[in-house]
């Protein structure tokens, strides 16, 4: 596992777990082609400007306080990264593509994966999870924010990444061909991670390529400032994913652009078809992955 530093930090990576008391440092081999960056906390303003011409009603502008650094993964998650933790590979489209970004997953494959890189790499899980493979049930074992192992970025974490300080229209940049695959360059599917231009803070694929699961529970934002904010997972809720798929309009590769996941607690009618759907697993979802430091 490579690492890049945005800012320094008096955190070095220890090659065996420290004494009691201490904070645990990940032991073993990670995949060469999973890199982590390193982001200082901070405060930003989440959502969009009522001046917006794109906002959503879900978009209230409020403050947010992140009071703990964390290390997010470059890149969405591989196929090739997913399969060497879960044991299995869950892609029906562009199967070919190991270094593609991992699709067909739900949200609770995404944690229990977390939960088995943790355990891989004898740190502390984050997350409660029963059963095994595509059947597998999660749920957070505690607040995200002081859990010492790897897990999925809350959403404030997420958009705080992605925006970088810079304040553009997408991650990293107002022009949407820079920092995202999508309807108009995709050829309606995935690409290979890390081709297109990261934003300031260095991550990249956060526009495009896949939607990606965060930590959060749907719900509205809450007004004013708010402090290391989530919402655990809710039953009948929907997990929310954040920046855009391959076959998205530029409108929802928006940095502030919210969505949530139609789950396995919800059937839509099939275009009158006479029998009802279950959304648990979308080709245009995967993830990325963050620890706190």
């Amino acid at each position: 596992m490579n690492y890049i530093y945005l800012v320094p930090l008096a955190i070095a990576c220890a090659t065996n777990p420290v004494q009691d008391g201490e904070r645990s440092e990940p032991v073993g081999n990670f995949p060469d082609s999973m890199d982590f960056i390193a982001v200082e906390s901070g405060t930003f303003e989440m959502g969009s400007s009522v001046f917006d011409a794109d906002r959503a009603e879900d978009e209230l502008l409020h403050t947010v306080v992140l009071t703990n650094d964390f290390e997010m993964t470059r890149t969405e998650i591989t196929v090739e990264q997913f399969e060497s933790y879960a044991g299995y590979n869950p892609v029906q489209q562009n199967v070919t593509c190991v270094d593609c970004p991992v699709q067909n997953v739900s949200w609770h494959e995404a944690a229990a994966f977390t939960n088995a890189m943790s355990e891989f790499h004898a740190v502390e899980s984050c997350y409660t999870c029963e059963g095994d493979g595509v059947d597998v049930q999660c749920d957070l074992a505690m607040d995200p924010y002081i859990c010492e192992g790897y897990r999925i970025p809350t959403e404030a974490e997420w958009e705080y990444a992605a925006d970088a300080g810079q304040n553009f229209e997408y991650p990293g940049s107002d022009n949407p061909s820079d920092v995202g695959w999508f309807f108009d360059n995709s050829d309606h599917h995935t690409e290979p991670v890390g081709l297109l231009m990261a934003n300031a803070w260095g991550f990249v694929d956060m526009g495009g390529n896949v939607r990606e699961f965060v930590n959060d529970w749907y719900s509205d934002y809450s007004p004013g400032s708010v402090t290391n904010p989530y919402t655990g997972v809710v039953e009948w809720g929907h997990p929310v994913e954040r920046g855009a798929s391959y076959d998205c309009i530029p409108r929802h590769m928006r940095v502030v652009t919210r969505y949530f996941h139609m789950n396995s607690d919800t059937v839509h009618p099939n275009n009158g078809a006479g029998y009802d759907r279950e959304y648990v697993r979308d080709a245009h979802v995967g993830f990325r992955i963050v620890r706190g430091l």
